[in-house]
């Protein structure tokens, strides 16, 4: 009889082992200072982003009115930028496996930023064309890799 009850306490024991396993997290983090201010700079970039996607086609009516563009030419411009940034979106993670989250990040921000500047300043539509396309590559690449950089510190918090 002895032996039924100590096996019986030892399922109980097992139970609330199980039990207090799934409802506490022994390895959960508290969130710093610095976690919070990485998560902010990341949602920040991901507003410039959107920005940079969403305003060529706001002033690509007036440029095209400027530069005197055809229509066929005016589609391509809008197009261009969401092929590259179709393209960065899968490169990216291979890209990110050969020289690091932090330089591919740093390469995009500044690319992203040269490409904007070029953008504003040019007068030819090969020139424009490019822009178009770097900010359409440098916002894919950005996308990616600032996803995959929250979600690593996120699952290294939970």
């Amino acid at each position: 009889m002895e032996g039924a009850t100590t096996a019986d306490e030892e399922r109980k024991d097992q139970k609330d082992q199980i039990k207090q396993k799934t409802t506490t997290k022994p390895n959960s983090a508290t969130w710093t200072k610095m976690d919070k201010l990485l998560l902010t700079f990341m949602t920040l970039i991901h507003l410039g982003d959107g920005m940079e996607v969403y305003l060529p086609g706001v002033i690509g009516q007036h440029v095209s009115c400027d530069i005197e563009l055809s229509s066929f030419k005016e589609g391509f411009l809008d197009c261009i930028q969401y092929f590259t940034l179709a393209i960065a979106t899968v490169i990216s993670g291979m890209l990110a496996d050969r020289v690091g989250c932090r330089v591919l990040t740093l390469l995009s921000l500044y690319m992203s930023a040269l490409s904007t500047i070029m953008s504003a300043v040019v007068g030819t539509f090969s020139a424009l064309f490019l822009s178009r396309a770097l900010i359409g590559f440098s916002v894919g690449l950005n996308w990616s890799v600032h996803s995959v950089l929250a979600a690593r510190l996120i699952s290294r918090k939970e």
